[in-house]
């Protein structure tokens, strides 16, 4: 079996090749076969790329559970967007501020469809903000300003227009308990 990064980097190769018989503009500003080859005209592009490129990826799968679970409610907690089901950010956050890539990553907030919570059925994610809000206070608590972080965080997950009414109440209820559990 081909290693699995010699195999992303045939693709990527294969793929600016592609582009460029295509004469599209576009460059894989973040890889390039050939360091040489990175763009000078943007030095912080060229520092992310080679830290992509030097740093240790780690899979998902291989992380201990404690691992897991303590990755996944700073991620919460970074980006509260995962509640409407957006995860690109936090994919590259997992990505570049632990060098973790998780194949199936929507499965991390909303695996299992529904699930009770007090005596409601809501959707997974906010099941798993229940399982873990003893860990998001935590989370925010070790931030240098935690109850301003866990207000910025409150407004953003509580936005959602994605959830029913029970289900926004019930998420509401969950927020409240996780916000009486922050430093002030």
């Amino acid at each position: 079996m081909k290693n699995p990064f010699e195999a992303f980097k045939s693709y990527m190769v294969d793929a600016r090749k592609e582009k460029r018989s295509s004469g599209a503009d576009e460059n894989l500003w973040w890889f390039s076969p050939n360091v040489d080859e990175f763009s000078k005209l943007d030095l912080d592009e060229e520092k992310f790329a080679s830290s992509l490129v030097n740093s240790k990826v780690k899979f998902w799968n291989r992380l201990s559970p404690e691992e897991r679970r303590k990755i996944r409610v700073e991620m919460l907690v970074a980006a509260p967007d995962v509640v409407e089901g957006n995860y690109e950010y936090a994919c590259q956050w997992l990505l570049q501020t632990k060098g973790v890539v998780c194949p199936s990553f929507r499965d991390i907030f909303s695996a299992g469809g529904r699930t009770p919570v007090n005596d409601v059925n809501v959707p997974q994610v906010i099941g798993k903000i229940n399982e873990w809000k003893k860990d998001i206070a935590a989370t925010f608590n070790a931030r240098e300003l935690p109850r301003q972080s866990f207000e910025h965080w409150k407004c953003q997950v509580l936005s959602s227009g994605k959830f029913a009414k029970k289900e926004m109440d019930v998420l509401e209820k969950i927020v409240d308990e996780i916000g009486r559990a922050v430093l002030r």
